[in-house]
């Protein structure tokens, strides 16, 4: 089964669902020491690209390397949805150290809030990758920082903040 998807830049394509090989991937110890695991699903995955975005692959398979870390979590969550369904059930423990509760939630997938990459940052991706912010910090920073990810950019360790009925998850990738 294959879905077409358009990510947060633009970048659409038609996905299909992992098989048994690509979950074998998931569980490669190798891989996974070399940070492999996602650039090998996602290509795996990712049948057709039918408009490039931002991006400039000309006639290659697309280097997921140097594909927005967006675009590559929301290909993810998309091909997981397909493979799996959309709903995403966890645990959480409770915060309250007194107790040792843990706190059962649900998400479906395809509810997430996705904002598409502002004509700003396209530019300035576009334009070698340069992106610029002001990092929540009390001391230089004191106004508030809404809790939503709002930067395109590509790091290794991204913590995504998620707003359920006005309680905060955190999911790092």
């Amino acid at each position: 089964m294959s879905e077409t998807i358009s990510c947060p830049s633009g970048l659409t394509g038609r996905i299909r669902a992992m098989l048994v090989r690509e979950e074998r991937v998931l569980g490669d110890r190798k891989l996974a020491k070399a940070g492999g695991q996602v650039d090998e699903l996602l290509v795996a995955c990712w049948e057709e690209t039918l408009e490039a975005g931002p991006y400039d692959f000309g006639d290659k398979v697309i280097d997921w390397g140097k594909v927005l870390q967006g675009d590559r979590l929301f290909a993810l969550l998309k091909i997981r949805s397909l493979t799996y369904g959309a709903k995403y059930a966890f645990s959480v423990p409770c915060q309250n150290d007194t107790r040792r509760a843990r706190i059962e939630w649900e998400l479906d997938l395809n509810e997430l809030p996705c904002r598409p990459l502002s004509e700003e940052s396209r530019a300035a991706f576009t334009a070698g990758n340069r992106f610029e912010t002001v990092l929540p910090d009390s001391l230089h920073n004191p106004q508030p920082v809404p809790p939503t990810p709002v930067l395109p950019v590509r790091i290794s360790d991204t913590v995504f903040e998620i707003r359920t009925e006005g309680q905060f998850s955190q999911i790092v990738c």
